[in-house]
């Protein structure tokens, strides 16, 4: 299973409806994942990472919904298509990620 690292490089790009583009940059910590196998002996690779906001970005996720992710791990960049909305099969419940900032942001003001 391939490992997608963070590194001090790593950066998270967010592509906002209004035509801007956030970064946020990866604190400077090395980080490949932890691989864990499940009950039905899948391998799973859990990965966590902390990213800073650049200062002024948090009034522009404030106000106009996100678009596209793109993550810039040490080696890959992946990007992402965010969705409107979708319900999740886990615990039944309707997520909004395209608005998730704006949702959620007044949380850590």
């Amino acid at each position: 299973m391939k490992a997608n690292c963070f590194d001090k490089n790593s950066k998270l790009f967010l592509q906002l409806f209004n035509g801007n583009i956030i970064t946020l940059i990866h604190v400077d910590e090395e980080n490949c994942g932890s691989l864990i196998r499940d009950d039905k002996n899948f391998d799973n690779r859990i990965t966590t990472a902390r990213f800073m906001f650049m200062k002024g970005s948090l009034e522009e996720l404030k106000n106009s919904a996100v678009s596209l992710m793109r993550i810039k791990y040490l080696t890959d960049t992946e990007d992402y298509v965010i969705q409107k909305e979708f319900k999740s099969e886990l615990d039944n419940l309707v997520y909004e990620p395209e608005t998730y900032f704006i949702n959620n942001l007044q949380c850590i003001e």
